[in-house]
């Protein structure tokens, strides 16, 4: 038995809407990783930590010259390894944010919800395209994916695609 909160797979309309979504966002994020570097995963640990004297094995890029020409010694500079924190996107969905009846799907165009959709869309995919796990979270709306934990990958991607193009602005959005 089907109910009006589980989701319709092959529902033409919600399947288009991700389709626009998916470009609107790629679009944008071709956009703001201009230049970027090619790999998501080379960094470079910024913050300094403190110094610890060199034992055979340590990398030798590490060494500080500086230090070691002012003093004879041969120290290593250490820093503080950099994590990941995963995202959390918040949509508001209420009902504030809809337009037309909460039968409808408002338009990704010309509308608060369209833009609300393609801007957390735009998000998702800039953070996923660095390496971050994102999540979703939906306030208020009509939907049948209500929160989404943080992950990583195109099919995850995907399934954010999916949620926002399936909300339907109602409601309110209980914070």
């Amino acid at each position: 038995m089907k109910t009006a909160r589980q989701p319709r797979m092959w529902d033409a309309d919600v399947l288009q809407r991700i389709a626009d979504l998916h470009l609107r966002a790629r679009v944008a994020v071709a956009g703001l990783l201009h230049g970027d570097h090619a790999s998501v995963f080379v960094r470079r640990n910024v913050e300094f930590a403190d110094f610890k004297e060199y034992t055979p094995g340590d990398p030798l890029r590490d060494l500080d010259w500086k230090v070691a020409a002012r003093t004879d010694k041969l120290v290593v500079r250490r820093h503080r390894a950099e994590t990941q924190w995963a995202a959390t996107l918040v949509v508001d969905a209420s009902g504030d944010i809809g337009t037309g009846g909460a039968a409808t799907r408002p338009a990704l165009d010309g509308t608060k919800w369209g833009y609300a959709a393609v801007v957390t869309a735009t998000t998702a995919m800039a953070l996923l395209r660095r390496g971050e796990p994102v999540g979703l979270e939906i306030l208020g709306g009509e939907s049948s994916v209500r929160s989404l934990p943080p992950r990583r990958g195109q099919g995850h991607l995907a399934r954010i695609l999916g949620a926002l193009a399936d909300v339907r602005p109602a409601g309110r959005a209980e914070i």
